[in-house]
């Protein structure tokens, strides 16, 4: 017997990411080949410059090599530009179309075999909705961020001169908080509405929109404690290659590195995808087996403590 329920479950988000684990690889393999451009020319520019470099077997200075990369960059900022650019666009896209897919093959036809065809076609058919889910949380974060940024704006440039440098300081910092708690709460929001929207007769992307901002805000502890166990995982997962190379040579490059890079790196698209379906039982169109919905009541209880 399955039965609905209105809170996100990481339990719940971690066993569907299991059942859809190749989807998790196809997010990883795709996000990869559209940066893979930007990558490629700024990798040619500094083998260029190293390859330009006399090879006398004398160790450069501190910092040397650092400028070295930045100048060769500098050779080709357009290039690497339009690349980054178009890079960006499509891992955006990217991400819409492998969210849109994953809410509606969950909500619609979970009980049919995996197949990454279907799926990523169920979210070309969605995707419209889905795009303007996005450009209303980014719109949203735009409005949150220069509400918060202009007055500190204001109040600097009209009182620098009159204000003591700690409380510039203790400003900026509020600021900053503020401004992460606002991603954070929209991004959130915004999770939840994406699998509202796979519901039967579900109202405008809007209206869902700020009907979900006023559920995330009456239990925000709720609402955030898939993202931060998943989202401090693949946080993590995402600072550890720098880490292991700046600490450790054989990290730094070559096929240690890059193996390690490219585990990691698939591990984190593993824990994005688990943090989405973790969102998925907040929609009526989700049903979830008792067991699942013990770890709910679990994560209820913890967020309240």
């Amino acid at each position: 017997m399955v039965k609905r329920s209105n809170a996100p479950s990481v339990k719940f988000g971690l066993r569907q990411a299991r059942i859809l684990r190749k989807y998790a690889v196809a997010v990883w393999l795709v996000s990869f080949v559209v940066i893979l451009p930007a990558m490629s020319v700024a990798r040619f520019a500094v083998w260029r410059a190293s390859v330009d470099l006399p090879q006398s077997g004398v160790d450069l200075p501190p910092g040397e090599e650092l400028l070295i990369s930045v100048q060769a960059l500098d050779s080709v900022i357009e290039p690497l530009g339009i690349a980054i650019v178009f890079g960006l666009l499509g891992h955006w896209l990217w991400t819409i179309l492998w969210h849109a897919g994953a809410v509606q093959w969950l909500t619609w036809n979970n009980a049919l075999p995996v197949r990454l065809g279907q799926i990523v076609g169920l979210g070309i058919l969605s995707f419209l909705r889905y795009f303007k889910l996005s450009l209303t949380a980014l719109f949203a974060g735009a409005v949150s961020l220069a509400l918060v940024w202009s007055p500190i704006w204001l109040l600097g440039s009209r009182a620098y001169g009159a204000m003591n440098e700690r409380v510039i300081i203790v400003v900026f910092g509020c600021g900053v908080m503020l401004s992460a708690m606002l991603i954070i709460t929209i991004w959130t929001v915004t999770m939840r509405a994406a699998w509202c929207l796979g519901e039967v007769g579900a109202q405008s992307v809007l209206r869902t929109w700020l009907r979900e901002v006023l559920a995330t805000l009456r239990s925000p502890w709720l609402s955030l404690v898939p993202l931060l166990l998943l989202g401090s995982v693949a946080l993590f997962c995402a600072v550890l290659p720098f880490a292991l190379g700046w600490l450790f040579e054989p990290f730094s490059g070559g096929p240690v590195g890059a193996l390690t890079t490219g585990a990691l790196s698939l591990l984190q698209a593993f824990c994005w995808l688990a943090l989405f379906l973790s969102y998925a039982p907040v929609s009526s169109a989700v049903m979830i087996a008792p067991d699942e919905d013990e770890g709910c009541d679990q994560e209820k209880e913890t967020a309240k403590v």
